[in-house]
């Protein structure tokens, strides 16, 4: 079987890019697996230093890989075009990939997982996207050793295909996200499933605290696939105990916010040090099996919960979404912008 390819973007982060590749490179699989690097051009100053040495840690030869490529951009075009353009050689070539930011570390049974899930899941319509991630959950013994996440997509390692991605990336627009913003059956369905889904997308329709928006138009990030991808009733399989963790959250980057860690054993998604998250190192992965349904829906709960947020946020992004019922979305807008203003 022909191994997905691994899409890596990345810029002046050495360290977190140079213990990401190590990680991946340890993988069984990795000799059977082409890695795309997508080199980022210097925006600031500050990247210099960072972007040099990954430059001649490249140049000195990565190995372990079947191949590596690397697409050096000759200005800077930011993580998401820098993405777009690796994205678009590979799928010359290929109908699938695994892709990774920087700053995440991998267990060494990552690639065997995600090669397996996306041969498994490659026809069933039901599943949009595989993920190697997955939100620390208490550790159960549950029948299988994946489960369908229906609401939250994560980027932190995750593999699709083409025709899927074509698909969903058609729907993320400013049209259709306003027309499922207008539903109020959507709306109610988001809200019971997650009120945290629920307020991300009011602050990010509303423009306030969110980038789901930029340049008037819906940002392909994990917030808009979650959220449509619950639109079409499709989810993200991830494995019941993480097979990575994230070091990003440390402000280094640009689609990771900086965790306050806390040592307490009430963590949430504001708390949590996910760079010292446990991570399953058992590379047994002989096959895939589903959890339960009745299990499904406790995991999916169990996720809610990790992304609980504060009763007060909740009231008043519900408030803002009243506001938007009754006199329109682009009038609370401009309430928003001028109470910003002030």
């Amino acid at each position: 079987m022909k191994r997905a390819p691994l899409l890596i973007t990345t810029l002046c982060r050495y360290e977190h890019f140079k213990q990401c590749v190590e990680s991946l490179a340890a993988n069984a699989l990795a000799k059977e697996t082409d890695l795309y690097i997508g080199l980022d051009y210097p925006l600031r100053d500050s990247h210099w230093d960072g972007y040099r040495k990954i430059k001649e840690y490249i140049q000195r030869g990565i190995s372990g890989f079947a191949n590596v490529y690397c697409i050096e951009q000759e200005k800077n075009l930011g993580w998401y075009e820098n993405f777009l353009a690796v994205r678009e050689k590979i799928y010359e070539t290929y109908e699938c990939f695994i892709y990774t930011e920087d700053d995440n570390v991998f267990a060494s049974g990552f690639l065997t997982y995600m090669n397996m899930c996306l041969e498994k899941y490659r026809y069933d319509e039901r599943v949009y996207a595989v993920s190697g991630y997955s939100y620390p959950i208490p550790d159960t013994d549950f029948s299988g050793n994946v489960f369908a996440s229906k609401i939250y997509f994560s980027a932190s390692g995750y593999g699709v295909w083409k025709a899927k991605e074509d698909v969903m990336y058609s729907q993320i627009t400013m049209e259709n996200f306003e027309r499922l913003f207008a539903d109020s059956n959507y709306m109610r369905n988001v809200k019971k499933a997650s009120k945290n889904q629920f307020c991300n997308f009011v602050r990010g329709m509303l423009q306030y605290k969110s980038e789901l928006i930029k340049k008037q138009d819906i940002q392909k990030i994990d917030l808009s696939f979650g959220l449509q991808m619950f639109a079409n009733g499709q989810v993200m399989m991830m494995p019941c105990k993480s097979l990575v963790k994230n070091c990003g959250y440390d402000g280094s980057g640009v689609n990771c916010g900086v965790v306050q860690f806390t040592n307490s054993d009430k963590y949430n998604h504001r708390n949590y040090d996910f760079a010292n998250q446990p991570i399953d190192e058992s590379n047994i992965w002989d096959e895939l099996s589903e959890v339960s349904a009745k299990e499904t829906i406790y995991i999916n709960q169990l996720i809610d919960k990790f992304f609980e947020i504060p009763f007060v946020e909740y009231v008043r992004a519900y408030i803002c979404y009243i506001s938007v019922c009754i006199l329109g979305l682009n009038r609370i807008r401009k309430i928003i912008d001028k109470l910003v203003e002030l």
